[in-house]
């Protein structure tokens, strides 16, 4: 796994850092879609909602080092 060993991830357990990862990107988006509810707005831009679970993931399992490279210089 890339994450950890380039040290921007840490986490125990990395089926439960991808199951958290999944449901931050899904959320409840899919179960309302599969119940026949609409998406809401802004819900159709998939590049924010990407970019917000990835953001919310390494805050979750980020290390310094990942704060590091992924901040805008």
């Amino acid at each position: 796994m890339a994450g950890p060993r380039q040290r921007h991830l840490e986490f125990p357990d990395a089926v439960a850092a991808y199951s958290t990862f999944y449901g931050l990107i899904m959320r409840d988006v899919h179960v309302r879609l599969l119940l026949g509810d609409a998406l809401e707005q802004g819900e159709e831009d998939f590049a924010v909602q990407a970019k917000t679970a990835v953001n919310r993931f390494y805050r979750l399992y980020g290390t310094e080092r990942s704060v590091e490279v992924l901040s805008p210089s």
